[in-house]
Formats: structure tokens, C-alpha cells, sequence
């Protein structure tokens, strides 16, 4: 916030500067919640960027995305989806096709075309951006892991049950190497996991995982006033009803 004061008070400061400054604090303002300031702050920086910057300036593409989540986190999903299409245009062109940049639009894009049930359109995106992960990072760094889970949910949409089945699995594995047995994002996989041997038919092979999620929940590795933990305690109660 103290970087917002100073590029909007000191004369001078550097024009490109101040949009790259409004559009990281608009995520910012999306991750506490302030919907309404996110979008303030990423309409501003999309707007100035289109006035002042080169169309192939790297800060300018920034900018549809950052604009671009915060209509996805409103549910706002076609808007989402016309300025990560705009956005992966421009980066494949100007930043190439195998950067990093690039691919969150794709994982963006593939993920928002996935939640409006465009499954087909949505699948070699996602799959791209695992394969690009699983090269760039390894398949034990935390990116890899959520491209896993987010071609497990596809897979799920589907009906790919098998398929979503093993993508579950191997990011859990990933989650257990990368943060440790006893982590949050460990019980986020097993619970995802949990739910998807249930979705088969398979509620006594889930019945153990889902236990394990709750005896990590219950060390702190989940505050109790988080949605997770009444999500498994949820999920397990309707697993022992069958």
C-alpha cells in the first residue's frame, strides 16, 4: 500500500509502474475479500495500461488478467472467459507459447471453460498446462499438484471416474511430498480423493482416508472455523450413511 501512496503522490513516477502497482494490489484486494476494491483497482490498471502502454507490453497483457479473475471470482464467467481469451492471444504471441505467464492464462481459461461445462475446449488446456508444470517444476512442487486436481475435477465432469480416480491420487502423492504427511493441503487431496471413491460407489476404501483428513484436521493444520474441516466432517457422515 505504501508503493500505491508514493506512484500516486511523487511526480514523475513511472507511468507503467503505477498500473503493474494497482493491478498486483487488486489480487491483493481479491484474496481478503474486497470484491468491489479488487475490481476498482484492476479496471483502473487495464484502463491506463490501454491508454499509455505498447499493446505487446508484457504489464499491459498482465492486465486483462488480472481483470479477467476478478469477474471470474463474481461469477461474472463470459466476461472471464473473453479477456483470457484476449490475454492467451497476446502472450502466445508476444511471450511465446512455453512461458510461464502464458500458462496461467491457460489453466485460468482451461478452468473457466470448465466451470461453464465447456468440457471438451477446456481439456487440452488443462492438460497442456500439467505437461508444461510437470517439465517446468517437477511433479512435486505445488503447481503440478493443483494441475492434477484441476484435470481430476474435468476428468469428474466427465464421467472419467477412473481417470479423475488416478489424478486425484497423484496430486494427493505430490501434496504429501511437497508439504509433509501433516499439512493443509495434504487433507484438501485426501478429502478431494475421499469424495471421488465415493462418487464410485467405494465408500469403505474412502472411509480411511477420510479419517486420516480429520486426525490431520484436528492437530491444527486446519483452523476449525475453516470450511474445510465441516466439509470432510460433512463428507465422512454421509460416507458411514452410505
Amino acid at each position: 500500500l505504501k508503493a500505491l501512496d508514493i506512484s500516486d503522490t511523487v511526480p514523475g513516477f513511472p507511468r507503467r509502474d503505477h498500473i503493474e502497482i494497482h493491478s498486483d494490489l487488486s489480487l491483493l484486494r481479491l484474496d481478503q475479500g474486497n470484491l468491489d476494491e479488487a475490481e476498482r483497482m484492476a479496471r483502473d490498471a487495464f484502463n491506463d495500461a490501454a491508454a499509455v502502454l505498447d499493446p505487446e507490453d508484457p504489464v499491459r497483457i498482465a492486465t486483462y488478467q488480472g481483470l479477467a479473475i476478478v469477474h471470474w471470482e463474481k461469477g461474472e464467467m463470459e466476461e472471464a472467459e473473453m479477456l483470457l481469451r484476449q490475454c492467451l492471444e497476446q502472450s502466445e504471441r508476444v511471450l511465446g507459447s512455453q512461458n510461464e505467464d502464458t500458462m496461467a492464462t491457460v489453466t485460468a481459461l482451461g478452468n473457466v471453460l470448465r466451470q461453464q461445462d465447456e468440457l471438451e475446449e477446456a481439456q487440452p488446456l488443462l492438460e497442456r498446462a500439467y505437461a508444461f508444470n510437470r517439465v517446468a517444476v517437477g511433479e512435486d512442487h505445488p503447481k503440478s499438484a493443483i494441475a492434477l486436481n484441476n484435470l481430476a475435477f474435468l476428468y469428474q465432469q466427465r464421467q472419467l471416474h477412473d481417470q479423475a480416480l488416478e489424478m486425484f491420487q497423484r496430486s494427493l502423492d505430490s501434496r504429501r511430498r511437497t508439504f509433509g504427511d501433516e499439512s493443509k493441503s495434504v487433507v484438501i487431496g485426501l478429502n478431494n480423493l475421499g469424495l471421488q471413491l465415493g462418487t464410485m460407489g467405494r465408500g469403505q476404501e474412502a472411509l480411511p482416508i477420510l479419517e486420516e483428513a480429520l486426525a490431520i484436521a484436528a492437530t491444527g493444520a486446519v483452523d476449525p472455523s475453516h470450511w474445510l474441516g465441516s466439509a470432510i466432517r460433512c463428507t465422512y457422515g454421509k460416507t458411514l450413511l452410505g
